[in-house]
């Protein structure tokens, strides 16, 4: 007896694709988010189940849920290019000690307010010019 309403099984290849500009990449109408560093780059892209599988050198770097609908976009927060800026502030506030913040600051004179004080009491001397000569 035919099996005719048994629908058969895709079978689950890597199909190759480059990173967009907008480092996206392409799956069965859908669009999938990468980590921005792969633009231009040859990825490898795989639908296991309801799972997208994403490998570049055959390192897995991304996985989404698959998408139901078609011309949709799944775009992963960390995959974005203000990720890069995030990573550098997070890494940039967490430095540890405080010979390292003192570093950072400019150097700066200290001095007593008995100065600033003095500086301010000081008359202002104004100067003019005299008359210039061959006149």
């Amino acid at each position: 007896m035919p099996l005719v309403a048994q629908r058969s099984f895709p079978r689950e290849v890597r199909l190759s694709r480059i990173v967009a500009e907008d480092y996206l990449v392409s799956s069965a109408t859908n669009r999938y988010s990468v980590p921005v560093h792969l633009i231009g780059e040859r990825v490898e892209v795989q639908r296991c189940g309801k799972t997208v599988h994403i490998f570049y050198r055959n390192q897995e770097i991304a996985t989404h849920s698959m998408l139901s609908g078609t011309h949709q976009f799944r775009i992963l927060l960390e995959h974005s290019p203000g990720a890069i800026a995030r990573t550098t502030r997070q890494r940039r506030s967490t430095v540890s000690g405080a010979s390292a913040v003192t570093r950072m600051l400019p150097e700066v004179e200290i001095c007593d307010l008995a100065c600033y004080k003095a500086m301010c009491d000081t008359p202002v001397i104004q100067l003019t010019a005299g008359p210039t000569q061959g006149g």
